[in-house]
């Protein structure tokens, strides 16, 4: 039993021993993971901090303290306080790390002046907490932007707009499939959605009873391909947003929505409340390339959409900024009043083969001002 104690004081100790919380802290960050050295004149690029916390059975307050090399700055939010010291920015936050295991992380954003020396740069990354204090210097090398970014102010003394050399829309492509293809055959900007008008009736006919919404909403109407432009190589999360506006008074109406929609009447799906409304929203991530295609899905609301034509308008938005584009685009809805006409004619010609061998009798009867009547109705 004795020994029992002293292994169980043991595996205490030990445990305590190797307690603690590890920094992790890289820059330049791609959002893929993939490996990025180079700082590029003018970019904004994130630098990503991990802090876990291993074997502690409590709460532990961290500050962290991130100190810039000369000419660089941070963008300004909510959880980052901005300084400087001796003429380089800092940024500084307080963080709480959870007890026993648990990992806190978050994205600074990072941008260069465009007229700072090619070059390698250091960044400084401190944590300190209760009783310890965790710093990591990275290394990485900054490229100036090219000539036609950084060209020299006109002779006007009108300054440069650099804004028209940041990430922008290209162009905005729909329908297309999941792939991102489209199909010849289809016109583009029309979008054909499922008729629910008779989708309950007709389930129950066919016996396949009620009509599951959750599925028929979490599936999307259609695709469109999202053509981003990014001459200055940001790597950063971006917000995208779909609307239908009115052509006439420019106002957002209602019929698209998210995934996470069933309808008016039920609960929300496995999304839960995204609270948006009458839009289809999805984020997407700037990888550092200049150029960049996002197949996205759109969603429908079967239930308040009316067909017409309209404007789709694509807002993509992050860090302040925001590009926006419309495009024409006509919702048609496949409708199962056609199969019903064809179903009913086809009705009426088995009937008419059916009671073939009365006809002649009945052309006779009626004789050939009857036969023109009937002619001229038929045709009608």
């Amino acid at each position: 039993m004795r020994i029992l104690y002293i292994l169980l004081a043991l595996l205490c100790l030990a445990q305590q021993a190797f307690a603690g919380v590890k920094l992790e802290a890289v820059y330049p960050y791609n959002l893929d993971k993939s490996a990025a050295h180079v700082v590029h004149g003018g970019s904004t690029m994130p630098l990503f901090i991990n802090i876990t916390g291993f074997d502690v059975p409590h709460e532990q307050p961290a500050h962290l303290r991130v100190i810039l090399p000369e000419g660089f700055k941070a963008l300004a939010n909510d959880k980052w306080r901005l300084g400087s010291a001796d003429g380089r920015q800092t940024a500084e936050a307080d963080w709480v790390l959870p007890a026993d295991f648990g990992q806190s992380f978050d994205l600074l954003y990072i941008q260069p002046q465009t007229d700072l020396e090619r070059g390698s740069k250091q960044l400084l990354v401190e944590v300190s907490g209760e009783g310890w204090n965790e710093r990591k210097e990275l290394s990485f090398d900054y490229e100036p932007a090219a000539a036609a970014a950084v060209a020299a102010e006109p002779t006007q003394g009108k300054k440069l707009d650099r804004s028209k050399f940041n990430w922008y829309i290209q162009s905005v492509t729909l329908p297309v499939d999941n792939l991102g293809n489209k199909d010849d055959r289809a016109a583009e900007g029309v979008v054909f959605i499922r008729d629910t008008t008779l989708e309950g009736f007709r389930n129950r006919m066919t016996g396949d009873g009620a009509t599951n919404w959750s599925a028929v909403f979490n599936h999307p109407a259609t695709f469109l391909v999202l053509d981003m432009r990014n001459p200055q190589r940001d790597v950063r999360l971006l917000k995208f947003k779909a609307e239908l506006i009115d052509k006439k008074t420019g106002k957002v109406m209602p019929g698209l929505c998210t995934a996470g929609k069933n309808n008016e009447d039920s609960e929300h799906g496995w999304a839960g409340d995204t609270g948006s409304v009458n839009e289809t929203t999805a984020l997407i991530s700037l990888d550092g390339k200049k150029t960049q295609a996002f197949i996205i899905p759109l969603y429908v609301d079967y239930f308040t959409v009316l067909e017409g034509d309209y404007s789709l308008r694509v807002t993509v938005s992050g860090n302040g900024q925001e590009k926006v584009q419309e495009v024409p685009l006509t919702i048609a809805k496949k409708h199962n009043l056609g199969l019903l006409a064809v179903g009913f004619s086809f009705i009426c010609l088995l009937a008419v083969l059916a009671f073939s061998y009365k006809l002649k009798g009945c052309i006779y009867r009626i004789g050939a001002r009857g036969a023109i009547t009937v002619a001229l109705f038929a045709a009608l």
